[in-house]
């Protein structure tokens, strides 16, 4: 699809502890996003990006898409082999890792079938001058179909050993990888209706996610169950039970970030 680069109106309530707004106009196909971030005028670099923005939230119909701080996406940008750029936060929702055009074009977040988009970005009160734009990569007209949304569950680890997940939500959807937002997970196993498909060490996953120019990220746990980057690879949730063993060698909280294929329900 012939894809163009757009900016995106002004963002509203852009200030130091304060929670930035931009409403995005629907209609076309969003191949992407890309947050500017400026202090003082002058793109902020990685770690200044990290420190003055907070949440990120991808809003549509009510319905909180995608939910993440701009550490965990610039994180997760990287670990699927992206170089950060000073000033530049993006949101891919077509992904360009994706084995096929087909399967990365699939993933667009069409708006012809949605009533409200928004983007939402709390602003760290210790912020220095910041400003923000929206980017808009755009394509054709396309209603919202299957699409990737970011999903996050706070965790604490109480103990060493095995901490076993069983509360993640089960549903029509499918999960492309789990990220844990600690590196002292030493292996995983997952079991999906009562059937491993899942059991790695990290030294065995890490490799694995090599084959394919992944990197995992300082601080981090990757669960990747679709290594081939083929949207067809993801594992259904739509079951009756489904449990991570994450073996902990450290006590401590941390988030679980799910990457999951959603379907969008008109008018939700």
């Amino acid at each position: 699809m012939t894809r163009i680069i757009k900016n995106m109106p002004s963002m509203q309530g852009v200030a130091a502890g304060q929670t930035a707004l931009a409403n995005l106009p629907v209609g076309l196909t969003y191949t992407g996003l890309i947050i500017r971030h400026k202090r003082s005028g002058v793109d902020a670099t990685e770690a200044q990006m990290k420190a003055d923005l907070g949440d990120i939230r991808v809003i549509i119909d009510g319905d909180v898409k995608i939910e993440a701080s701009a550490t965990e996406l610039l994180d997760l940008f990287q670990y699927y082999g992206g170089t950060v750029q000073d000033g530049v936060i993006p949101i891919l929702f077509a992904r360009p890792w994706q084995r096929t055009a087909v399967g990365e074009d699939s993933l667009s977040y069409g708006t012809a079938d949605v009533q409200t988009f928004s983007l939402e970005i709390d602003i760290d009160a210790a912020a220095t001058s910041p400003s923000l734009e929206i980017v808009a990569e755009q394509a054709g007209i396309a209603l919202l179909g299957k699409h990737v949304t970011l999903r996050r569950f706070g965790r604490n680890a109480s103990a060493t050993g095995v901490l076993e997940e069983a509360n993640l939500p089960r549903g029509p959807y499918g999960l492309l990888a789990l990220h844990a937002t600690t590196a002292n997970i030493d292996d995983v196993e997952v079991e999906a209706n009562q059937r491993i498909v899942y059991d790695a060490d990290t030294t065995t996953a890490t490799f694995r996610d090599s084959l394919t120019g992944k990197a995992w990220q300082s601080g981090y746990t990757h669960m990747n169950f679709a290594p081939s980057d083929r949207v067809g690879d993801a594992i259904s949730l739509d079951l009756q039970d489904f449990r991570v063993r994450m073996n902990m060698s450290a006590t401590g909280t941390f988030n679980l970030i799910q990457e999951r294929i959603d379907s969008h329900v008109a008018g939700r």
